[in-house]
């Protein structure tokens, strides 16, 4: 977890912090995500660092302004 949880912040930045928790929650989502991608083709993004941009870090910022 410590690359997605890097990843996550470098991408945030300090001005949009998330707790230790968050980042948790985010990863466990990314790690169901990569589970049943296999499965049912939900994202055609596999990189990780590629999804935590595409899908965390612009939903994070989206959501909060």
């Amino acid at each position: 977890m410590t690359g997605f949880a890097a990843l996550l912040r470098a991408g945030l930045g300090s001005e949009y912090a998330v707790s230790d928790e968050q980042v948790q929650a985010l990863f466990g989502h990314w790690q169901m995500l990569e589970r049943w991608n296999a499965r049912l083709n939900l994202t055609t993004i596999r990189d990780v660092a590629a999804a935590v941009r595409r899908h965390y870090v612009e939903s994070i910022v989206l959501a909060r302004r």
